[in-house]
């Protein structure tokens, strides 16, 4: 089970860092003054919101099957 909850830890922040890398692009290439900027800044909240929940069904489901945990 701790090498489940590691992959999805791992996940998550290697999906973080891509967001972030891309609201640092988005904020180099437009700047704060453009409106799409916001936009990307709302598109990485809510994607970020999204795969947050999408590994958290992941590991429970695989957290079913363990020993440890009671369904």
């Amino acid at each position: 089970m701790w090498a489940v909850t590691g992959w999805a830890i791992g996940i998550w922040l290697k999906c973080t860092a891509a967001l972030a890398a891309a609201v640092a692009a988005c904020w180099w290439l437009l700047g704060t003054d453009s409106g799409w900027f916001f936009i990307a800044c709302a598109a990485a909240v809510l994607a970020e919101i999204y795969l947050t929940d999408q590994l958290r069904k992941e590991w429970a489901h695989e957290a079913r099957g363990s020993w440890w945990w009671a369904p």
